[in-house]
C-alpha cells in the first residue's frame, strides 16, 4: 500500500505533486516524512526493505551499555574524575571550533586581500596573530588529548564492574523468551544497578571495592529477576 510513498513516486501533473495511494491521488509536501518503528527487539528486514528506506536500530549493544554503566560507576565513585572528564569534554569542543573559526577567518582575509600581500602590513599582523591564537588553541588541545587519555586509564580501573552490570542486564532481556513476565526496561535496570553501588560495602582497595559492587549486584539483579518469577506463578495459579 505505501511502496510509492518509500519509493518515492512522486507525479506532477502543472505544478501539483501527488502519489497513488491505491485507487486515490493524494496531494504530496515535499517536507513529508515517515517514521514507522517496530517493538521487536532484532527485527530482520528483507534488502528490499534497506533499499526503500533508512534502518536505524536503536536497541542497546553490549559495548554501548557496558560505556554508559562505567559512566555511572566513575560519577559514583570518582565523581571528580567524572566531572573533570566531561569538563575537557566540552572545552576541546569549544577549542576545535574556535579553531576552525580562526582557519576560516586567515582563509577569508588572505582571499579577500588585493595587490601584494607583503607590502600589505595590516593583513601581515592580521595572519600572524591569528597564527598565534591558532598555536594556543593547538596546544590546549594537545594537553586535553594527553589529560583525557589519562582519566580513561583511571576510568577502565572501574570497567569491571560495568562489564558485569552489561551482562547482566542481557541476560534479564533474554529472560522474556522464558516468558513476557520476564520483561525489564533500561531504565529499571539501571535504578537496581545504582543501588547495587549503594548499597555494596566500602573498601579502600579498588579491587576489593569492585568486587563488593559485583558481587552485590549480581545477588540484586537475580532478587529483581525473581519477581518476574513470582508474577507468573502468581498468574498461572489465578488461571488455573
Amino acid at each position: 500500500m505505501i511502496d510509492n510513498v518509500l519509493e518515492k513516486n512522486i507525479r506532477n501533473d502543472h505544478g501539483r505533486l501527488f502519489i497513488q495511494l491505491g485507487d486515490k491521488e493524494v496531494d504530496y509536501d515535499p517536507s513529508f516524512r515517515l517514521y514507522l518503528n517496530s517493538r521487536l527487539s532484532n527485527p530482520k528486514f528483507s534488502p528490499s526493505v534497506f533499499a526503500k528506506s533508512m534502518v536505524i536500530n536503536y536497541t542497546v549493544t553490549v559495548q554501548g551499555l557496558e560505556g554508559q554503566l562505567l559512566g555511572v560507576v566513575v560519577a559514583q565513585e570518582r565523581s571528580d574524575l567524572e566531572e573533570q572528564r566531561n569538563a575537557i569534554i566540552k572545552e576541546t569542543s569549544v577549542n576545535k571550533k574556535l579553531l576552525k573559526d580562526l582557519e576560516d577567518t586567515l582563509l577569508r582575509e588572505l582571499s579577500q586581500s588585493q595587490g601584494s600581500m607583503v607590502d600589505n602590513v595590516d593583513l601581515v599582523n592580521a595572519v600572524d596573530e591569528t597564527k598565534k591564537k591558532a598555536d594556543e588553541v593547538s596546544e590546549k588541545l594537545a594537553l586535553g588529548e594527553k589529560t583525557a587519555k589519562d582519566i580513561e586509564k583511571l576510568r577502565d580501573g572501574y570497567r569491571p564492574a560495568a562489564t558485569r552490570g552489561a551482562i547482566l542486564f542481557f541476560v534479564l532481556s533474554d529472560m522474556s523468551a522464558v516468558s513476557t513476565m520476564y520483561q525489564y526496561s533500561l531504565s529499571a535496570f539501571l535504578g537496581v544497578f545504582t543501588f547495587s553501588l549503594k548499597k555494596a560495602i566500602p573498601d579502600p582497595n579498588l579491587k576489593k571495592r569492585l568486587k563488593n559492587i559485583i558481587n552485590c549486584l549480581t545477588v540484586n539483579v537475580y532478587e529483581y529477576g525473581c519477581t518476574g518469577g513470582i508474577f507468573l506463578n502468581l498468574v498461572n495459579l489465578l488461571t488455573n
